[in-house]
């Protein structure tokens, strides 16, 4: 399993965030799962689409560019050697 973690938005406190972002390294910790910690990595401060909330196709380039290595270490586990 890979774990895809993301932040909270900043206007969600930090009474929030914090729990939050711990959460998906716990769950994965728990199980023995793979980790990616968050998705948006490197894409901050990229063109969104119209909704200013996700990212356009050159954001989800850099999203799929940097979570490739996690992807193929989970592939790794999972097929026959």
């Amino acid at each position: 399993m890979l774990v895809v973690g993301t932040a909270a938005y900043g206007y969600c406190g930090a009474d929030y965030a914090e729990p939050f972002s711990k959460m998906f390294s716990e769950l994965a910790t728990k199980h023995g799962d793979l980790l990616y910690a968050d998705f948006k990595e490197g894409v901050t401060g990229h063109p969104l689409q119209a909704d200013n909330d996700h990212p356009n196709a050159a954001g989800d380039a850099i999203i799929v560019r940097n979570m490739l290595p996690m992807v193929e270490a989970l592939l790794a586990q999972v097929q026959p050697h």
